[in-house]
């Protein structure tokens, strides 16, 4: 194999990494985008998904108020997982509140 051609399978991989990137961004903001919209239009598992994504914030700023409000809206339309999440972010909650008040005070 010349120089030459080395020089050319660098360059390929190169822009095989970069281009897989560029990819993985497109599928990610595909995915977020469908979840949106889909929420709006009231679709359940988009609704769900949006759930887990301001819940551990995949892609959006974590929001438990959102998570918690979109679970709602699929738990109303029969979806079981959505009212088990609810369940444990209540119980969560609650376990903070209960035995751990120290961590919601103010830090100075």
């Amino acid at each position: 194999m010349s120089p030459n051609d080395e020089n050319k399978d660098r360059d390929f991989e190169s822009l095989y990494i970069k281009d897989s990137h560029v990819a993985a961004g497109l599928v990610k903001s595909f995915r977020l985008n469908r979840d949106k919209l889909g929420a709006k239009i009231g679709l359940t598992n988009s609704l769900f998904n949006l759930g887990l994504r301001y819940e551990y914030g995949k892609d959006l700023p974590m929001n438990l108020a959102q998570a918690l409000y979109c679970y709602n809206r699929a738990k109303e339309k029969g979806l079981k997982a959505a009212e088990e999440r609810i369940a444990k972010l209540q119980a969560a909650h609650r376990l903070l509140v209960e035995e751990r008040p120290d961590l919601l005070k103010p830090l100075f």
